[in-house]
């Protein structure tokens, strides 16, 4: 494996830091705690989950990983069958016993098995019916746990890019039924299932998970820390070493805190960087390689700020120049914002649009740290 891999997720050698989240995280599925995990795009998220997986797997801990990812899923009935269909796929790859799998588990919902469905759609269940009542929802989200404990396994489903529940028909009846489900399942003795849910849309996740308090108590919010910079010069300085190339230290500093630590464009300006020298690193490289990092990613950065409103553009550039009151008078009429009904319009607007995330304390900051550098050096320059 390169030592820049920025395209894919990583393991063993080259995984960076983030010891404490792995252990954590350990912890929690091992014992078949429900967990969430969200940060930006690229964060890092997949590979300490896939590290993990890996140091249950060389502990003689292993627990099934079955993965379903939300994001092209449009509505419930296609979410419900992905469901049921990913978790069928973990005990059995027989068509032949896939309809007395869903008879004996799922004998009251409207799932079922159609072999000509299962050949034009690949999808091994058939939901009949559009909307789904109570009853019918609880006995399908408990269906991982009865089939992990009669087959005797540790099932852990991951849900990735699940804050894309939150554009389905019917998403809080939805949510409400993992909710109940999980809840009694929480308090059990001998459960045999857990749920990861994983996301890129901080905003939606929050939504999700703080602000209306989906999970309260059945779910534990697992943070990423920011990477250490000590570990990050490691990694970039050996990863040089290992292709006969040379950094100096301290160059990395620079990248490492415009970047805010973000592993995906450090690794993606650093394999840059070793593709146009065959020895030293040196400053005008490093200069040479951001540029081509922003050309890469000017398309993408062009799209976003098209599809902001002028006033939408006056409260980022407000959060550039560091401002925080922004309902102020003062900041009202420099940024010619007209009132503070419309500030908070517009704050709600670049939430959604997953542009700015406001901390703890209300403090705004751009998500991604190559697109505020491209809109200070750039786009607002």
């Amino acid at each position: 494996m390169e030592p820049f891999a920025y395209y894919k997720f990583v393991t063993g050698k080259y995984f960076v830091g983030r010891t404490m989240e792995c252990n954590a995280l350990f912890n929690m599925l091992n014992s078949l705690e429900n967990v969430a995990i969200y940060d930006i795009p690229k964060s890092g998220k997949t590979s300490v989950i896939r590290q993990t997986l890996v140091n249950m797997q060389t502990r003689g801990m292993a627990i099934t990983a079955l993965k379903l990812n939300l994001i092209r899923l449009r509505s419930t009935k296609a979410f419900i069958q992905s469901y049921v269909s990913t978790v069928l796929s973990a005990v059995s790859s027989s068509p032949a016993s896939y309809k007395e799998l869903i008879d004996k588990y799922l004998p009251s919902s409207c799932i079922s098995f159609d072999r000509d469905y299962y050949e034009l759609n690949n999808s091994l269940v058939i939901c009949t019916k559009e909307s789904l009542d109570d009853a019918e929802l609880e006995e399908i989200f408990s269906f991982p746990d009865k089939i992990a404990k009669d087959f005797g396994l540790k099932l852990c489903l991951i849900l990735n890019e699940f804050h894309s529940i939150l554009n389905f028909d019917k998403q809080e009846k939805i949510i409400r039924s993992m909710e109940k489900v999980e809840r009694a399942r929480a308090r059990s003795s001998n459960a045999g299932a857990c749920l990861l849910f994983c996301g890129s849309f901080v905003n939606a996740m929050k939504e999700i998970f703080e602000h209306r308090k989906f999970f309260f108590k059945a779910v534990e919010i697992l943070p990423l820390s920011v990477f250490d910079e000590k570990d990050i010069t490691d990694h970039i300085v050996k990863g040089f070493l290992s292709s006969g190339k040379v950094i100096e230290r301290d160059l990395v500093h620079g990248p490492y805190t415009l970047f805010r630590g973000n592993i995906y464009y450090l690794n993606h300006l650093a394999a840059i960087c070793a593709s146009k020298t065959i020895g030293y690193i040196n400053e005008n490289i490093l200069a040479d390689a951001l540029k081509t990092l922003v050309a890469i990613h000017r398309p993408l950065f062009l799209r976003i700020v098209d599809d902001l409103t002028d006033y939408q553009l006056s409260f980022v550039k407000a959060i550039l120049d560091g401002e925080q009151k922004f309902s102020s008078s003062e900041i009202i009429e420099k940024y010619s914002f007209n009132s503070s009904a419309n500030v908070k319009r517009l704050k709600e607007a670049v939430l959604k649009k997953e542009i700015v995330i406001f901390n703890q304390k209300d403090e705004p900051s751009i998500a991604d740290p190559l697109f505020e550098y491209w809109l200070r050096t750039y786009y607002f320059a």
